[in-house]
């Protein structure tokens, strides 16, 4: 029986979190075109620099009302002046699913797209930024799957450019930050984790259900992108792929340094 179709839709499902979430688009806070007051307090005594030396310096505040720290697994809330004066602001997007089209499992193919995340920050010491899968295989079918990419020299080294050897099918990508991508991601124009080049669409590796970093950014940001493309080949000299819809998850983590 031939198979035809492995691709009706191929959509990526994508979630995010924040190391640090101090207030959010809905809080009221003074600002005009000139200025910006993120931490403000209303009380009747206190200030910065009360108490001094060498070793320490003590800054309080007296009368200051719903402060204190509130936690769950997705956000941290520092509520109050003298919480949020040690707190920095993190943000990230949610990118539109991506649908890389249809292949053939008979002929076989390579289809490629790319999400692009976009990381906001005030901390002077920047961020981080990683992306995992929800699932080994990251691609795949409630019964059939995609292969993750395999590169072909060590396993923590990416591919300089795009090869699945002699397997049928594989999944992969390659991260594309113009500004802070990590050395892993790196070149020398031939090889990956070398050098200091950065091009989009090279250096290939396989996603992982834990974390894998791709960015690290020293300083502040108002807005910096990171892309993540994304590449399907079957090789159909080596077999053919069963047809179906398949489907991954993946997830990008921005953490402040």
């Amino acid at each position: 029986m031939k198979k035809f179709l492995i691709f009706s839709k191929v959509v990526f499902f994508v979630g995010l979190f924040f190391s640090i979430v101090t207030f959010n688009s809905c809080a009221e806070k003074a600002e005009s075109l000139n200025y910006d007051i993120v931490i403000d307090s209303l009380n009747n005594a206190g200030g910065d620099n009360q108490i001094s030396s060498s070793g320490y310096k003590m800054k309080d505040t007296v009368g200051e009302v719903g402060t204190g720290e509130s936690a769950s697994t997705n956000y941290k809330l520092k509520a109050g002046y003298r919480q949020m004066d040690d707190a920095f602001y993190i943000s990230i997007n949610t990118p539109d699913n991506v649908n890389l089209g249809s292949l053939s499992g008979f002929t076989g193919g390579t289809a490629s797209g790319d999400l692009t995340w976009t990381v906001i920050t005030d901390n002077p010491a920047g961020y981080n930024l990683s992306v995992k899968a929800g699932a080994s295989p990251a691609l795949g079918t409630g019964t059939y799957n995609i292969a993750n990419y395999t590169p072909t020299g060590t396993t923590t080294t990416p591919d300089y450019s795009w090869g699945i050897g002699s397997a049928i099918s594989e999944f992969g990508f390659a991260p594309y930050n113009a500004t802070s991508q990590i050395s892993k991601f790196k070149n020398d124009s031939t090889n990956c984790n070398t050098g200091s080049t950065i091009t989009d669409w090279k250096c290939w590796f396989p996603f992982a259900t834990a974390d894998t970093q791709v960015a690290n950014r020293t300083s502040s940001t108002t807005g910096e992108n990171t892309n993540i493309n994304l590449q399907v080949e079957i090789n159909t000299a080596n077999g053919y792929q069963e047809d179906g819809t398949y489907t991954a998850t993946i997830t990008a983590t921005a953490v402040t340094n």
